[in-house]
């Protein structure tokens, strides 16, 4: 599983994506991450993996800290409940 975007970022798209909150332009860097996923456990869970890959360096940490107080997650579980019919 790999995902990415890059591109220009307004506010108002800001608002409905769920970003990382120190995100305020994609066009000098991508935002990508990537995973794996374990799919079908009881018919109805898929549990997912996933890196953040950009948006981790030294400046970024610290820009993240100062305006969130919190520090970068990198690594992340995702639990999504689906119907497979």
């Amino acid at each position: 599983l790999f995902k990415g975007v890059a591109g220009h970022l307004t506010y108002d798209s800001s608002e409905l994506l769920d970003f990382p909150l120190t995100l305020s332009s994609l066009s000098k860097k991508p935002y990508y991450e990537a995973g794996f996923g374990i799919e079908n456990i009881l018919k109805v869970i898929r549990l997912d993996a996933l890196w953040r890959l950009a948006y981790i360096n030294r400046d970024y940490r610290d820009a993240y800290k100062q305006k969130t107080g919190g520090n970068v997650q990198i690594f992340g579980v995702r639990a999504t409940l689906q119907v497979i019919f």
